[in-house]
């Protein structure tokens, strides 16, 4: 008889039973193993960070594990973007409060690769701070998203965390889809490491021309920072409630956001300020959601 145990030292061991236990082999795995079976000589694995693994059973224990489906764990899923690629491929980015960033191949329901949000700060948070979302997880807000977005002609992800900090992120798709390990971490920009009172961002959606990158802050402002650089910023005001959606028209000329208190507003990005019309001035425009 071989009995399978796994523990939150992150190993599978198997043992021989005989009357006595006789340790055999001990596998190393992502995270602790919560669920274990044995079946044609085929060890299944679900593990506490969400993945599902399989490795062939070896009475010398050398089998190798292979993760078939991982997950988000620990805390909420809010950011998502699906992206379209060259050869119809579509792709599924999601973010999380668990530090990681997880690209799905959607039609071979396969995750693909992962990414990190951010790295855990040494300095203590200051006293008072309240620019985060509350989060179940155990990771520090810096290393917790709520918002991802994509252009696709700028090959730019734009990742949030939980501190009001964006960054700008150069994506190589073959890198990604080869699992080649820190293909979503090639940072480029860091942005809103200056804005005072900082706080979390919900949405972020970059213009149908690829020009400008909107983000919809819980500080109740939209930032629309400029793709050449992603360093001049239009800071458009009149919410009463944080930013929860932002849209563009098709031509990149308008936007309208939505906030916390269900005010719908417009916005002309020609001459970068509110257009207290725009509910009119807009009735012939596509939008792009």
């Amino acid at each position: 008889m071989v009995v399978l145990v796994g523990g939150n030292d992150k190993t599978l061991n198997c043992y021989k039973f005989d009357g006595k236990l006789t340790k055999m082999w001990s596998v190393v795995v992502d995270a602790a193993p919560r669920s274990v079976d044995l079946f044609n000589g085929q060890i299944l694995m679900g593990l506490k960070n969400g993945s599902i693994v399989e490795m062939a059973y070896k009475a010398d224990g050398a089998g190798k594990p292979k993760v078939v489906m991982t997950s988000h764990c620990d805390g909420e899923v809010w950011g998502l973007d699906v992206i379209e690629l060259e050869g119809g491929n579509t792709r599924v980015i999601t973010s999380a409060d668990d530090n990681r960033l997880l690209v799905y191949d959607i039609k071979a329901h396969k995750a693909l690769n992962e990414g990190q949000i951010g790295e855990a700060s040494k300095k203590k948070a200051k006293k008072g701070y309240r620019g985060g979302a509350s989060s179940m997880s155990s990771q520090p807000a810096e290393c917790q998203s709520r918002c991802v977005a994509y252009s696709k002609a700028l090959n730019h992800l734009a990742v949030s965390n939980n501190k009001g900090i964006v960054t700008i992120r150069e994506v190589d798709w073959a890198a990604v889809d080869a699992g080649t390990p820190g293909a979503l971490d090639n940072i480029k920009k860091t942005l809103f490491k200056d804005v005072k009172k900082a706080e979390w961002i919900e949405t972020m959606v970059y213009s149908p021309d690829n020009t400008f990158l909107a983000v919809g802050s819980h500080d109740n402002f939209i930032y629309v920072v400029d793709t050449k650089t992603y360093k001049k910023v239009i800071k458009l005001t009149g919410h009463s409630s944080f930013v929860t959606a932002v849209d563009w028209s098709i031509d990149s000329k308008y936007i309208r956001t939505v906030c916390g208190a269900y005010e719908l507003l417009f916005f002309d990005m020609t001459k970068k300020k509110r257009d207290p019309s725009g509910a009119s001035n807009t009735i012939p425009t596509i939008w792009v959601d």
